[in-house]
């Protein structure tokens, strides 16, 4: 783990060139520039369809599928939104011995006494407040609000204005969806997912999925 703060980025890859890699890459591009740092940057890898018109636009090359990462002398910034996906292309890029790097938006803010995990990307305007744990490779959104004392567990992913109350835990790989509201002292377990604009009151299981104010049990995936 390491300190939220900005260490030197020094040629970064994006795994993945859909929205959520192309999101990524304004969050290490304003990073780099609050900075003072070269943009250094060097593409993206999918092993999904890419459109290289879009990316072209960004003025970024389409490097090939996620292996190539192999033979690249870079680290890698993860840009895929499912948690699932996200820690599968994360473990291949560890078994390579490839670092990673977390990435904090100049406009977020962090409270003291916060841990961010290696590879952890947290988008503009998000707000974390005090002591806090983010795990590895956990994405937060834009707009969106982490409460004091609150538990971040690996891979968990807060999409655009949820707000996490304060002492909050979320599990591995959980996925909050846009502007859902956790109440203060909930858990929620590993794999479950909170459905977007839901209001979530008790804890949640593992791999359920709650939808809905106040948020009930729709399925269970586990």
């Amino acid at each position: 783990m390491q300190a939220a703060t900005c260490e030197r980025l020094v040629k970064i890859v994006i795994l993945g060139a859909g929205g959520h890699g192309r999101e990524a890459l304004d969050t290490i591009r304003a990073a780099l520039a609050a900075a003072a740092e070269p943009d250094e940057v060097l593409g993206f890898l999918d092993d999904q369809e890419v459109s290289l018109e879009t990316i072209g636009r960004l003025g970024l090359p389409y490097l090939g599928p996620v292996v190539a990462l192999k033979d690249l002398d870079a680290r890698f910034v993860i840009g895929i939104g499912l948690p699932r996906t996200r820690r599968r292309v994360d473990e291949l890029a560890m078994s390579w011995e490839k670092a990673t790097r977390s990435i904090v938006h100049p406009s977020a803010t962090i409270g003291t006494d916060v841990v961010v995990g290696e590879g952890a990307l947290i988008a503009a305007g998000a707000r974390v407040s005090t002591h806090c744990w983010i795990g590895r490779q956990v994405y937060i959104g834009p707009n969106v609000t982490v409460g004091h004392d609150c538990v971040l567990e690996n891979y968990a992913t807060l999409l655009p204005g949820a707000n996490v109350s304060g002492n909050v835990r979320l599990g591995a790989e959980t996925l909050i969806g846009a502007g859902a509201t956790i109440r203060q002292g909930v858990a929620i377990g590993d794999a479950a997912t909170v459905g977007m604009g839901a209001a979530v009151l008790n804890d949640v299981d593992a791999a359920s999925v709650v939808v809905g104010v106040p948020a009930r049990v729709q399925r269970r995936d586990g």
